[in-house]
């Protein structure tokens, strides 16, 4: 997943991982954010604004490139919090393989 993403940003205390942004774009119309992750204990803490702030600018701007994201139900209300727009247009084809099988027996 990394590995095919153009734009990784991180968040750390000293040397401890408590957030990451990982998206992809094509660097001239649109990013897609596919990760948003703070760890809990240092929620609520600007971190996630922070980190997709940082993303847009890696992108290009908020001038220039449209932020796409899908977000889990119980963050709909953070994603408003921060003045982005609830979009309707889009459509989706789920993967066939379930998350949880993928590797156990």
């Amino acid at each position: 997943m990394f590995e095919n993403s153009n734009i990784l940003v991180t968040a750390w205390d000293d040397d401890r991982l408590v957030g990451l942004s990982r998206a992809m774009s094509d660097l001239g119309w649109v990013v897609y954010v596919a990760d948003l992750l703070v760890h809990e204990d240092w929620q609520r803490r600007g971190i996630g604004a922070a980190l997709l702030e940082q993303t847009h600018k890696a992108a290009g701007g908020e001038d220039d490139i449209t932020l796409i994201l899908v977000a889990a139900p119980e963050a709909m209300t953070y994603y408003q919090s921060l003045g982005y727009d609830k979009i309707a247009e889009g459509w989706r084809r789920s993967r066939r393989k379930n998350p949880l099988s993928i590797g156990s027996r």
